[in-house]
């Protein structure tokens, strides 16, 4: 997503991105992807070492769950934040907008 959220009015801004971290899973993650103008994710966990224990290998599958759930909750965060941003243009500005991203 390419999109960036600047160009609004700060208030407007501020208030779509304190809405944004209260109330959507990870959202102070999509708050700052929707300032960088991409999404911003975790890092992968490593590799568990070659050899290691069952308790070991039991631990990194739920790092690894956790990542994969991290990273919907991302992409799906910002569908939803675009969506309330995009709602909230009027229909001149939708078209515009639709116009310049050809």
């Amino acid at each position: 997503m390419a999109h960036r959220v600047t160009g609004i009015v700060p208030e407007i801004q501020g208030s779509l991105l304190d809405y944004v971290c209260v109330e959507f899973d990870e959202g102070d993650v999509v708050a700052e992807s929707i300032l960088s103008g991409a999404p911003t994710y975790p890092p992968k966990p490593s590799d568990p070492p070659a050899g290691a224990s069952r308790t070991d290998e039991e631990i990194w599958k739920r790092e690894v769950a956790r990542y994969v759930n991290a990273r919907v909750d991302i992409d799906k965060g910002l569908k939803q934040a675009y969506t309330l941003m995009w709602d909230q243009c009027t229909q001149r500005l939708q078209d515009k907008l639709e116009m310049g991203s050809n």
